[in-house]
């Protein structure tokens, strides 16, 4: 059973999550959400990925590559890396301003987009490209780490990392739309203050469905009598070139 209980973070706070059983699958389409506030202008508040030559540990992998997000400034910057160099994207959005925030980072191929969700605010989207000619995020279920908050001094990060822990509070990490514990940690330190619920953002469940390329839905047929009338109405959005959105037919 998973612990909704948010985490208050310091300075010097160190916190590695346990990898998610469907990281892998963040290979070509990578989807990241947290809650956070904090009235600090600088911190880290995930780095997912890989040490530096830790690629060498993996099968027929080349790169270390991996996914920060920060808060420079009191603006949140993705820093990302798919082996061709890293691309930094930066969000508009002040952030450091003590109030709650939900951050969605969506990336598909080399194309990736910040959300930034704020009380009584509209979402604010950012979107931008990464360099090179890789697009598969290289992730190992054994040799990946996955630290909120605050990264170990003992690792071997990236260089362009410019923050290594965060003072605030998270919660409710989502990373692939899977529920990541902040209790059940493989490693911690200083983290044994729990964070009030936060009263802001309660957004309403959604109807909607994320397709990654394989799956599929099919609906009732008693519901619908398509014989008499046929209205489809549909929202969406892709960075697909091809797909099938919808299929009405026999056999």
């Amino acid at each position: 059973m998973q612990i909704k209980l948010g985490v208050q973070f310091f300075e010097n706070t160190t916190l590695q999550v346990r990898n998610p059983e469907s990281m892998h699958k963040a290979a070509t389409y990578t989807y990241l959400s947290m809650y956070f506030k904090t009235t600090e202008r600088y911190g880290l508040l995930t780095f997912v990925g890989n040490e530096k030559g830790s690629h060498n540990q993996m099968k027929r992998v080349l790169t270390d590559d991996y996914l920060a997000l920060e808060v420079r400034g009191g603006y949140l910057v993705l820093v990302m890396d798919l082996g061709s160099g890293s691309q930094s994207i930066k969000h508009d959005t002040y952030v450091s301003d003590g109030k709650w925030h939900q951050v969605v980072v969506e990336r598909t191929g080399k194309t990736c987009s910040i959300t930034v969700r704020s009380e009584d605010q509209n979402d604010a989207v950012v979107e931008g490209f990464l360099p090179g000619t890789y697009s598969v995020f290289n992730l190992d279920q054994k040799v990946s780490k996955f630290f909120i908050g605050g990264v170990s001094d003992k690792l071997s990060l990236p260089d362009t990392l410019e923050n290594y822990h965060f003072d605030g509070c998270i919660e409710d990490v989502e990373f692939g739309e899977t529920p990541i514990g902040l209790w059940d940690f493989v490693y911690a330190e200083n983290n044994i203050e729990g964070c009030e619920e936060r009263n802001e953002l309660s957004i309403p469940p959604s109807n909607g469905l994320r397709f990654s390329g394989s799956g599929y839905v099919i609906l009732p047929r008693k519901r619908h009598q398509f014989s008499s009338e046929t209205t489809i109405k549909m929202l969406f959005k892709t960075y697909a070139k091809d797909g099938l959105m919808f299929l009405i037919g026999k056999n």
